[in-house]
């Protein structure tokens, strides 16, 4: 069919009559036929169709009308066309926006992958810098075969391949550049296997790493009674100080770990022992308000009356500190209510100092003097 599309549909039906008045003249000799209908030409859009046929014969009455049908035909044909060309252009417009979706939907799969693939990857690389750290504690090569050795994963291979490396010049003692013997990593990093090879081949078991640590503390810290109980049958100290000044039982008591307390009491830790600063376990954890670890120390047995170098006992620094249910448990086991430091000031002039007002109205509930005097 042609395409009309672009014109105007009275210049359309104008010129579909020029046309079938050309058509006209050839099909009649005369040309007053084809003049009667010259006149609709002319026609404006506000004229009538019936001034189309002003008149004439049946003949060519009969033509047009057939001509108009035929035309009217075309363009409604048009205007379907025009229809189904919407319907078309809307249905892919729909398809377009279906595709935007899915593209949309793709994206976010894809950045949901890429966000998945980097935190296996950050994950990977945090692994991958651990084993590179371990790894670099040891720049010596033979001391990489000599750690390697006291795995027993390769025991399989070679019968004692620890010693035959001591034998060829390693040094089952040296340190990194943190302090850290082989010993010390192993009970550091909960290695009971390899703390057993290290021992059987007598390594140190005093030597600290730069802030004072030794591998028994290490493996106090960690809680790992195995490897300690290794370290102290091979003859370490459980009862030393570290570079800080504290025993290792008051290490746990100001620190409030009730694990690594009783894992020490039960290894034989003394509970008397004080620290640099002459302070016991059980003055340590008093101060700081630990109630679980005073409890633990005095169903224990440990002294509920020791004196630090100023002549405070266990309650009177919990009461300065006004921890009330340590008040309460020292009072319970019958530690003095009375005894003063060596300014004179007792358990109750320390609460007063302080305002603590509940640990006041509990020592004077116990009967605590009120007349005491400091002195000074």
């Amino acid at each position: 069919m042609p395409q009309y599309t672009h014109l105007n549909p009275l210049e359309f039906i104008k010129g579909k009559i020029q046309s079938s008045l050309l058509k006209l003249k050839e099909y009649s000799a005369s040309t007053s036929i084809a003049a009667r209908f010259e006149a609709p030409l002319r026609l404006t859009k506000n004229q009538d169709e019936s001034s189309l046929n002003p008149g004439g014969s049946s003949e060519t009455d009969g033509y047009l009308s057939r001509l108009l049908v035929t035309e009217k035909k075309e363009i409604d044909e048009l205007k379907l066309g025009k229809k189904n060309m919407t319907q078309l252009l809307d249905e892919r417009k729909k398809e377009i926006d279906a595709l935007k979706i899915g593209e949309q939907n793709m994206k976010k799969k894809m950045d949901d992958k890429n966000k998945e693939l980097d935190e296996v990857i950050s994950k990977k690389n945090t692994e991958l810098d651990e084993v590179k750290s371990k790894l670099e504690r040891f720049q010596r090569p033979l001391n990489k075969m000599l750690w390697k050795a006291a795995d027993t994963s390769v025991t399989s291979i070679v019968k004692d391949p620890l010693k035959e490396l001591i034998n060829k010049g390693a040094d089952v003692n040296f340190q990194n550049d943190e302090g850290e013997t082989l010993l010390y990593i192993a009970s550091a990093e909960n290695y009971s296997q390899v703390v057993k090879k290290l021992l059987d081949v007598h390594a140190n078991i005093e030597i600290p790493n730069s802030d004072g640590v030794t591998p028994f503390q290490a493996a106090c810290l960690n809680e790992n009674v195995c490897i300690a109980k290794l370290l102290l049958k091979a003859g370490a100290t459980i009862n030393m100080h570290t570079k800080n000044g504290e025993t290792y039982l008051s290490a746990a008591c100001k620190k409030g770990n009730l694990e690594l307390l009783k894992m020490l009491l039960e290894l034989g830790a003394n509970k008397e022992i004080p620290n640099a600063k002459g302070e016991t376990p059980l003055y340590v954890a008093c101060q700081e308000g630990y109630f679980p670890v005073v409890n633990e120390l005095l169903e224990g047995g440990a002294n509920k009356e020791p004196r630090n170098p100023n002549g405070e006992t266990p309650l009177y620094v919990a009461c300065h500190k006004g921890h009330l249910p340590v008040v309460q448990k020292l009072l319970d086991v019958g530690a003095n209510k009375e005894t003063p430091n060596y300014d004179g000031m007792t358990p109750l002039h320390a609460a007063c100092a302080k305002g603590h007002l509940h640990i006041i109205q509990k020592l004077m509930a116990v009967g605590a003097s009120k007349d005491t005097k400091a002195n000074n």
